[in-house]
């Protein structure tokens, strides 16, 4: 998005917008997807195909995952960045592109210049004008907003109560943004009504004991049965779980029954 928003916002945007992702293609495939082929290059080229580095000329090109590119491709990556210039599979022509790149990563590139698996020429190439976007745990602030477009975005009027607001500020969203949508999509489904409650927001791996928001002795006793539901009543078990002695646990058993 952040990628598709520098285009739009550039004297490229009337010109094409491609976006590629690197990640898990084998190299030849991949190779043959940016730069083309010519007729004959290999078994199935029946014709010569254009490249998306040619389709995009005059436009932007994002190449996502790039860290996971191999040496053999950066370095014909280097060629484009350098040059401007592309040479298709099985050809010996040399065309000229005009693109902006834009790449993206969830890799630490420097890290793999040190350990050789990613070319330093190439890293620096790339890094002209870095962006950070830093995961949504770590914008926090962002997630009511981003909350209400989502609503917006599936054509809904529904409101956020502090309760809901709670519980989706005070998760970790390993997903960042992607997970926030389809947790409210799922929401949304959900709810009959103008708000979102807590009871929507279904959140992968957190456990009741985790959601819970009671005094210290509620907690305590929600762990205790929770994680005993878990082990089928074996209190050893239990206990070994907990870090705590069985006695502690038949002592919080007894506890319980007594105050109920």
């Amino acid at each position: 998005m952040a990628a598709q928003a520098i285009h739009k916002l550039s004297a490229r945007r009337d010109k094409p917008y491609i976006g590629q992702f690197c990640g898990s293609i084998p190299d030849t495939l991949l190779e043959s997807e940016l730069f083309g082929y010519k007729k004959g290059a290999f078994s199935g080229a029946n014709t010569d195909k254009k490249g998306l580095f040619e389709v995009a000329t005059g436009g932007t090109f994002f190449l996502d995952e790039i860290g996971d590119v191999s040496p053999a491709t950066q370095a014909k990556l280097l060629r484009v960045l350098q040059n401007q210039e592309i040479i298709r599979l099985g050809d010996t022509q040399v065309k000229k592109v005009d693109v902006r790149i834009i790449a993206a990563t969830n890799q630490d590139l420097k890290q793999r210049v040190i350990e050789g698996k990613f070319r330093e020429d190439l890293f620096y190439r790339l890094n002209v004008f870095p962006i950070t976007l830093p995961p949504l745990r770590d914008r926090r602030s962002d997630i009511l907003m981003l909350a209400r477009h989502f609503i917006e975005k599936n054509g809904r009027e529904a409101t956020i109560p502090p309760a809901t607001l709670n519980k989706l500020v005070n998760y970790h969203w390993p997903g960042n943004v992607r997970q926030l949508e389809n947790v409210l999509q799922r929401a949304l489904i959900l709810c009959d009504g103008d708000k979102l409650l807590p009871e929507h927001i279904i959140l992968e791996g957190v456990t009741e004991e985790q959601n819970f928001s009671g005094t210290l002795k509620e907690i305590e006793r929600a762990v205790l049965l929770s994680r005993l539901k878990e082990f089928s009543d074996n209190r050893t078990q239990t206990a070994k779980s907990l870090g705590v002695s069985v006695r502690w646990v038949q002592l919080k058993l007894k506890e319980i029954e007594e105050n109920n």
